[in-house]
Order: C-alpha cells, then sequence, then structure tokens
C-alpha cells in the first residue's frame, strides 16, 4: 500500500504542476498527449486540450507504405515481395502490428535457415491478431466519438492527384 500510495502521490504531484504550468505559462508551448484509453487519463488535464484527435488504422494504401518501409529498414526490399498483396493481407493492422509480424515472419525464415517469402508474411499476416480485433470495441467508441463531433479525425482522405510526370500521387495536403 505505501507503494501504490508513493505512487499515487508522484502521479498527483506531476499532474499538478503539469495543469498548473498549462494555466500560468504565456509562452507558446505545445504539449502533445497520447492515450490508447483516454478514460484513463485525468478529465481536468483532458478539460484543457484544444483540441482533440484520433488516429484510426491505417489504410490500404497507407499500410504498404509502412511494409515497404519496414522492408527496406530490414534489407528486405531487395527480395521483391508484393507489398500491395501484403498490404491486403493486413486489413485491420496497425503499424506496430506490420512491425510485428514483419519481424516474426523473419524469425521463422532465419530459424529455417533461408530467405523471408511472400507467404511466410502472408500466413503472419493470417495468424496474428490484430489490433483492430483485440480493442475492437474501444476503436468503435472512438470512432463514434467522432461521428458526434467530440473529437476530430487525424486521418485525412486522400485525395489523387496527376503529377508533371502523367504519375498518380497524393496529396498529403488536403484535408
Amino acid at each position: 500500500t505505501e507503494v501504490q500510495s508513493a505512487a499515487t502521490q508522484a502521479i498527483d504531484s506531476t499532474e499538478s504542476m503539469l495543469l498548473q504550468f498549462m494555466e500560468e505559462n504565456t509562452e507558446p508551448v505545445f504539449f502533445i498527449f497520447t492515450a490508447n484509453d483516454m478514460e484513463k487519463m485525468s478529465p481536468a488535464i483532458i478539460d484543457r486540450f484544444e483540441g482533440r484527435f484520433f488516429v484510426d488504422l491505417p489504410d490500404e494504401f497507407a499500410r504498404e507504405e509502412i511494409i515497404s518501409l519496414m522492408l527496406y529498414e530490414r534489407k528486405k526490399a531487395h527480395l521483391g515481395l508484393d507489398s500491395s498483396a501484403l498490404a491486403k493481407g493486413s486489413a485491420g493492422f496497425t503499424g506496430r502490428d506490420i512491425r510485428g509480424a514483419i519481424d516474426e515472419a523473419m524469425m521463422v525464415a532465419f530459424g529455417q535457415e533461408r530467405q523471408l517469402t511472400q507467404e511466410d508474411l502472408l500466413k503472419t499476416f493470417a495468424d496474428v491478431k490484430p489490433t483492430s480485433v483485440v480493442h475492437e470495441q474501444r476503436i468503435k467508441e472512438m470512432r463514434a466519438l467522432v461521428a458526434e463531433g467530440k473529437i476530430r479525425s487525424a486521418n485525412s482522405p486522400r485525395v489523387v492527384i496527376n503529377n508533371a510526370h502523367g504519375a498518380n500521387a497524393f496529396d498529403v495536403s488536403y484535408g
């Protein structure tokens, strides 16, 4: 009980200092707080937020970018894996889910003393229970808050534009 009491006191003290700073500071300061469960955050702090945003799950295009980047970072881009098909196979995955699945598939291939394959990744994506399943209700609740106008979506709609070379690109400034 003493340890829990000390931890609670430390949290209360930190919150008190933060609230005081937020009230009294006149300098331009930008705070960013993240939380997977806003219910666990202090209402006193939440009430002082000027904006509340929900970052939804990455869409297929974003998952393809995440997969390509992670394969590149892991020096696996040269394998010619189809990141578009992998993006389709990772529906409902967060960036963290994708990273974990890629790392797991790489460990399987390494354990069998061979290169990573498309099938390794697709199997891992099929076997892993993504965040969208584990926290399905919480995600629905957050989406409902967005629909009700209580928080804003941090995800922007994708607008396809034609660049000078005739190829499609996405305008990230939209939204």
